[in-house]
């Protein structure tokens, strides 16, 4: 597939790009933060298998920043990696619905160069070469038989953050999706979410039982070494702040309040 048609059929896909969140995040993370999930042996298992990872916190635990760690890992290692960031805040709303979930899919998994384009082709000649529009049924199922076709060595990574912020009522499509894809060949799908996971999973990690600090201490840590003011009061702040944060990985904090 050319690029120009590529390009114009993403056009005609019209889906919301969630590349925008994942930069977002890279640009918030705190370097050397996140590496103990993708090295703990849960995901190692989920990623050598297949499957589905639940990853649940509460809001502001570091859901987000994990599985941009995750997404990365994986890119980093060549894998065939795809995703999508579920946003309350986006002013369009199409990034809380299960339609711009399918064709955002749609259209990195089916204009993928490792992928069959078949499928998604024929959809969009169909359909006057991208002048009528198509329903999220029919993008789910072209994304399914663009799976279909890959071959039994070949694992599609997906990610799914923030689900618990997409609408209620387009919640059971999603999870439907989910369901349904996991049932095709070498699937890994990973999800993070306030709730806990609504399948039965051998890899849910739940942050709020976890209650690990390692990613708080290395975010306060690189935080005060960074304000010479603090300097030989290190260990005595970032003592107090992480009995103080209760598992919530906030924004570069700012210290005015000790000055």
């Amino acid at each position: 597939m050319s690029n120009t048609k590529i390009q114009d059929i993403r056009k005609w896909i019209g889906a919301p790009d969630p590349s925008t969140n994942f930069v977002a995040a890279c640009n918030k993370m705190t370097e050397g933060t996140g590496f103990w999930l993708v090295n703990d042996k849960k995901f190692q298992e989920w990623k050598s298998q297949g499957g589905l990872f639940w990853l649940q916190g509460k809001a502001g635990s570091g859901k987000t920043f994990l599985c941009t760690t995750a997404i990365k890992t994986l890119q980093d290692s060549s894998r065939l990696v795809f995703y999508f960031y579920f946003d309350s805040l986006d002013s369009s709303e199409s990034k809380t619905r299960y339609e711009g979930l399918v064709g955002s899919l749609l259209a990195q998994i089916g204009t993928h160069s490792a992928y069959n384009h078949t499928d998604l082709e024929s959809l969009y000649e169909k359909n006057q070469q991208g002048h009528a529009k198509v329903s999220a049924h029919v993008m789910k199922t072209t994304i399914q038989e663009t799976l279909k076709k890959c071959p039994e060595t070949q694992a599609t990574y997906i990610f799914l953050d923030a689900m618990d912020e997409c609408k209620n009522d387009n919640q059971l499509k999603v999870k439907n999706l989910v369901q349904d894809l996991l049932m095709l060949q070498n699937i890994h799908i990973f999800v993070t979410s306030r709730h806990s996971g609504f399948v039965s999973t051998s890899w849910n990690v739940s942050l709020d039982s976890l209650g690990r600090n390692e990613d708080i201490s290395v975010h306060i840590s690189k935080a005060l070494t960074s304000n010479k003011s603090f300097k030989g009061l290190e260990e005595e702040i970032q003592a107090e702040l992480l009995k103080k944060a209760d598992g919530h990985l906030a924004p570069q904090p700012k210290f005015n309040i000790f000055v």
